[in-house]
């Protein structure tokens, strides 16, 4: 961790990471950033968590998947 979910999520839209897991994360701290990864062609997968507005993220570059 980078100390904030954007930051990690663009290091995983840049290839220097090679996917980002959160759990229990609020919606509004990974939104934008997911954003960032699919217009870099990443993919991502949320479900909701057990806290209104919450989710489990999964994001990655594809580069392990390829």
């Amino acid at each position: 961790m980078l100390g904030a979910a954007s930051l990690s999520l663009i290091q995983v839209a840049r290839g220097s990471a090679e996917s980002y897991l959160e759990d229990e994360i609020m919606i509004w701290d990974v939104a934008a950033g997911l954003a960032i990864v699919e217009g870099a062609g990443g993919e991502f997968q949320l479900s909701p968590g057990r806290v209104r507005h919450s989710c489990s993220v999964f994001a990655s570059n594809r580069l392990i998947n390829r």
